[in-house]
């Protein structure tokens, strides 16, 4: 019994068993439910609108318990069926409510069509799966490989085939019979149903390791003719730490080193995961059977081999014992292995295994041959060229942007996205080529883009590719797999117009302001046009080609589709394969699986994804530029704020770290704490408005979560937030707004301090005096002499120049020593031009320290003590009005704006 039969919406009737659904599409209905209970059926939404056209004889002949119960489309409760008003009512009552020109109203209305489709249609959500995508991988290893084997899934779950009917087909032609029967006869390498150099009885696996390596090389040289620009030879690499795309390193026991078009070397080093063709890990054949160990430790070595060979499809690699082996193949689907078998009792197999995986046909190694690479004398690639076609069948070649990286997921199993920026050799147009592994069933993101083209803050498609290859091609004969472990995965590309970097390389707060609001934009057409996203992280959000400058609607453009869902998809579309994504930036109800998987309440129990999902997806972006990055988009120093967000990353604790955020209001001031101060106020009203409507969501989320609603008699199950939901336009316009908001204060503050700075700029460095005053030049005695007691020079300066000081703790007493002491008084501060000035004989005074002075310092009054450089000219005559005092703070902003 599932859940959904124990709990019941308050609808004020009794709790009522959900019955069948009465049409011939019950059996669909069945067949999906038999789906969901297999553990490893593990992926997408249940979309029933395809079952939506049903009669009122359906839902006359609908019996529940024995009662007779007639569904009202007019019925508003929370219970059974969904409001369906006159599309009538529904167009008065967005144009009474929002007064919309025809234009917007219309596009108001097809949200309105496209949300009802999502909210009468879809309930149950796609599962998540830990994956190793974006893992810490400054964490500890034990902890990355629980995460592999939480995506390659248990053992009992793992497709398992016979050798003979895999591997054996597949490598059959590298060598024939006969001569595989010559070398066993006469290179001495096979000697009475033995191959010589195995030890039998090995106490340590070491002791295996060059062995193998020279069985191996014997047989690479018998039968694969030596070439100096494709080399492949088996290494002992046990002791040579080969580095990770991060900061850990491994050491499989032997690798197949490579050299060829598709492989490279690593700087400094001999031997790295991108020159490696296969591996092979040595063990004792006491620990033979610890195959679920196996997998994960040479996964580990598999998920590196992909990261770091981007065209790679597939790899394949083996555990060898001083008997037996065992052969483990990965690819976007998982993993699938052997038995063990004999590899003493089977030569003829062993040998066409060791010619497969160091086969000079980078095919049969899991590469794609569309790419040609270019390597340079040191083995590092100079560069190389992508084959593709157009969508008239026609071939084009692109050249790789050797300086642009690419992205690519790090995960082994799920879509493996791969994007490549690339030129077009005739115009020099660059384009994005993007490879992702489609889960079969889904709609491929291609044909979504043909719906969505040419619009605003979407990407544009140019062409795609069909007919690549299928995981179920590299598996052998698929008759010996249950379809209910094995997920095939179609190869798809496409090529899209090439935009700006993503959104967390933003050089100004304006630009990332402008691309997320954009993208938000983007994201209601979208779900017009029936298509929810379901993907949002700051890598599938880019910053438009001209950045903050590019057209409004385009300064944030919105890219990869190959998760989004449609409202209209049968259930037969339906595929079963778990969805991965990015845990960081994924909604707080998304990441309540994991929570559920502990609590056991069944997957059935997870909701659909909403749009109000993913506009807390971009919420949870935000929260990452704003507290992790300056205004001008560098990197903050680290806060304690930063590990509460990292947190949000583990998917174990993602749900409990963001509904923490959330509802404890202290984070409010820890956040204001952790901000860089150099971010304008407006930004972090921003975030604090949308912190507090995705906390009231997340709440009202939470109260109605069990309140699964009644199937429809078509089987299918209103979504249980169809009331949280309905406001579509109003909750996209408010967000929108809000962006709007502090987009217009950023830009204004800009502009205000742009027209200050240009103001500054233009004024006269000194006030502006049409006739200066004459000025007294009668010869100053020289500062080193003490003057009289009694001098008028030195009363004046005391008094109309600065306040009179004095070592003397009694003001009325004279000075001690005749005035000296009171000249070498401590400094006196600075003064600008402008400050109202002295008499025109102290200003003579100051021009003379000026002229005495080669450097500018006026000189001191005394030897033994030098004044402060002076920065004043002479000041304006006694007949011009006097400017007020700017302080040395006025000073230093001034200097700010003039540099900017």
């Amino acid at each position: 019994m599932t859940p959904a039969t124990l709990i019941e919406t308050d609808t004020g009737d009794p709790p009522r068993l959900p019955s069948s659904p009465v049409s011939d599409d019950s059996v669909c209905f069945d067949s999906l439910v038999q789906d969901s209970s297999d553990p490893n059926d593990t992926d997408d939404e249940y979309d029933h609108s395809w079952l939506n056209e049903s009669s009122d004889d359906d839902e006359d002949d609908e019996i529940r318990d024995g009662n007779a119960d007639v569904y009202d489309p007019n019925d508003t409760g929370k219970g059974d069926d969904i409001n369906e008003s006159d599309e009538e009512a529904d167009e008065a009552k967005v144009a009474s409510s929002l007064a919309m020109p025809e234009e917007d109203l219309r596009v108001a209305k097809a949200c309105t069509d496209a949300n009802k489709a999502f909210s009468a249609t879809q309930d149950s959500g796609t599962p998540l799966k830990r994956t190793t995508h974006r893992i810490n991988e400054s964490g500890n290893s034990d902890h990355i490989k629980e995460v592999l084997l939480d995506e390659l899934g248990p053992m009992n779950t793992v497709p398992r085939v016979d050798i003979l009917r895999w591997i054996s087909p597949a490598y059959e032609d590298l060598a024939e019979e006969s001569r595989i029967n010559e070398f066993l006869r006469e290179s001495g390498e096979y000697h009475k149903g033995r191959w010589r150099c195995i030890p039998k009885n090995p106490k340590l696996e070491k002791v295996l390791y060059d062995p193998v390596c020279d069985l191996w090389n014997a047989i690479l040289d018998e039968f694969m003719p030596a070439r100096r620009e494709d080399m492949r030879r088996a290494v002992a690499t046990d002791r040579v730490k080969i580095k990770h795309h991060a900061i850990h390193a491994s050491s499989p026991d032997i690798c197949i080193e490579a050299s060829g078009p598709s492989f490279t070397l690593v700087s400094g080093e001999m031997i790295g995961f991108s020159n490696i063709a296969a591996f092979i890990d040595a063990k004792l054949e006491t620990d033979a059977s610890n195959c679920q160990a196996h997998m994960v430790q040479l996964g580990g070595y598999a998920r590196q081999t992909f990261i770091q060979q981007p065209n790679r499809m597939f790899v394949r690699c083996l555990i060898m014992t001083q008997h037996r082996a065992r052969l483990f193949h990965f690819d976007r689907s998982g993993v699938q292995y052997t038995p063990l078998f004999n590899y003493h009792a089977r030569p003829r197999l062993f040998v066409r295994i060791v010619l497969g995986l160091s086969s000079l046909d980078e095919r049969r190694l899991g590469l794609d041959p569309s790419f040609q690479w270019i390597i340079g004398p040191q083995g590092v690639k100079l560069g190389g060229t992508l084959e593709t076609v157009r969508d008239d069948g026609s071939v084009i070649t692109y050249d790789l942007d050797m300086e642009e990286d690419i992205f690519d997921r790090t995960s082994i199993r799920g879509r493996g996205t791969v994007c490549w920026p690339v030129r077009d050799r005739e115009t020099g147009e660059r384009v994005l080529v993007k490879d992702y592994w489609m889960s079969e069933g889904r709609t491929p993101e291609y044909e979504l883009l043909q719906k969505v083209r040419y619009t605003p803050g979407l990407c544009h498609l140019i062409s795609h590719e069909e007919g690549r290859p299928e995981t179920k091609d590299f598996r052998g004969d698929l008759s010996a797999l249950r379809a209910v472990i094995f997920h095939n995965r179609k190869s798809i590309r496409i090529i899209i117009k090439f935009y700006g970097t993503s959104v967390d390389n933003f050089k100004s707060p304006e630009e990332m302001l402008a691309a997320l609001r954009d993208a938000i934009q983007a994201h209601q057409t979208l779900y017009t046009m029936g298509i929810l996203h379901r993907d949002i992280t700051f890598n599938n959000i880019l910053i438009g080609i001209r950045g903050f400058e590019s057209e409004d609607g385009e300064r944030g453009v919105l890219i990869d589709l190959d998760m989004a869902i449609e409202n209209v998809r049968p259930i037969l579309d339906i595929c079963k394969d778990f969805r991965s994504g990015t845990t960081m930036f994924q909604p707080i109800m998304v990441t309540k699986f994991f929570d559920l998987s502990h609590l056991q309440l069944g997957k059935e129990m997870i909701p659909a994804q909403d749009y109000l999902d993913d506009l807390e997806s971009i919420f949870w972006i935000l929260v990452f530029l704003l507290f992790f990055y300056k205004p001008n988009g560098e990197k903050v120093p680290h806060h304690a704020l930063h590990d509460m967000i990292w947190r949000f990353e583990d998917a174990a604790y993602s749900y409990k770290e963001k509904t923490s955020f959330l509802n404890n209001k202290s984070n409010l001031y820890l956040a204001q704490r952790a901000i860089h101060p150099d971010w304008h106020a407006s930004c972090f009203q921003l975030f604090r408005k949308l912190y507090e409507r995705f906390d009231s969501i997340h709440q009202a989320k939470e109260v109605a979560f069990f309140e699964i609603k009644n199937p429809l008699p078509n089987g299918t199950v209103p979504n249980r937030f169809s009331d949280l939901l309905e406001d579509v336009n109003g909750n996209y316009s408010y967000i929108i707004e809000l962006f709007d908001d502090a987009l217009k204060a950023v830009v204004d503050a800009k502009k205000e301090a742009l027209i200050a700075a240009l103001n500054d700029a233009d004024a006269p460095s000194s006030p502006a005096v049409s006739e200066p005053a004459p000025v007294v030049s009668t010869p100053r005695k020289p500062r080193t002499r003490a003057l009289r007691r009694d001098s008028p020079l030195v009363a004046l300066s005391l008094t109309q120049r600065t306040p009179k000081r004095t070592r003397n703790s009694n003001p009325e007493a004279g000075p001690s020593n005749g005035g000296i002491e009171d000249l070498q008084s401590p400094r006196r501060p600075k003064r600008r031009c402008g400050v109202p000035g002295p008499s025109r004989l102290s200003q003579a005074e100051s021009f003379e320290n000026d002229v005495d002075s080669d450097d500018g310092d006026m000189p001191d009054e005394s030897p033994t003590r030098r004044l402060p450089k002076r920065r004043c000219i002479a000041g304006p005559s006694n007949l011009q009005p006097q400017a007020e005092p700017v302080e040395d703070d006025d000073m230093e902003e001034d200097e700010q704006e003039d540099d900017f």
